[in-house]
């Protein structure tokens, strides 16, 4: 007991100013959660909630009715159905985001297709199709020529390789080992 006693003793004389900073953030932190706690639950208690709801009164305007002379013969007929008649309106744009590629094929392109239907003088619907297409890959991005390093704790290699389709041939040198390699990978899965 008399041990540990006298080597916590020499530890607080020695870092004595670790133990004062500990000693006022324990002070501060007791003091801070004190008044704190005291002022939450007082104020939960007797808080009661005040709505305030602001009126406004506006005068109400009574609208003024012209009667404008029709210039020219209408039929009445013909307007009323054009008002009941929905009508389809149909826009499609076609953007391809690459312009500097010639051809679609290696660029993609975005159609999208607007449709509304206009009736009872407003928009009855509508509705938009997005429509991408991908681009396709290309033939000439099949073959390959790859440089490439392989370290382990035997062996230290340098080599480089000829990809054809999903075949590569690989030559190289084994530093480590000071001898030639060879080799062959085919390719499981491509995405």
């Amino acid at each position: 007991m008399a041990y540990y006693s006298v080597v916590s003793l020499k530890w607080i004389i020695r870092n004595w100013k670790v133990c004062l900073i500990v000693f006022f953030a324990v002070v501060t932190t007791s003091v801070l959660c004190r008044c704190g706690s005291h002022k939450t639950v007082a104020s939960s208690v007797n808080t009661i909630p005040v709505h305030r709801v602001d009126t406004f009164y506006r005068s109400t305007l009574i609208p003024s009715v012209y009667y404008v002379e029709v210039p020219a013969k209408v039929d009445t007929a013909a307007v009323i159905h054009d008002y009941y008649t929905h009508k389809v309106y149909r826009d499609t744009v076609h953007f391809v985001p690459d312009l500097t590629t010639p051809t679609l094929a290696e660029s993609g392109s975005i159609d999208i297709i607007m449709t509304d239907t206009v009736g009872l003088n407003s928009i009855a619907g509508r509705s938009v199709i997005v429509d991408y297409t991908p681009p396709a890959s290309p033939r000439s991005k099949i073959n390959a020529v790859v440089l490439g390093s392989s370290v382990s704790a035997q062996s230290q290699s340098v080599w480089a390789g000829y990809r054809h389709k999903r075949t590569t041939y690989q030559a190289g040198y084994d530093l480590f080992n000071r001898s030639i390699m060879a080799g062959v990978a085919i390719d499981l899965l491509r995405w």
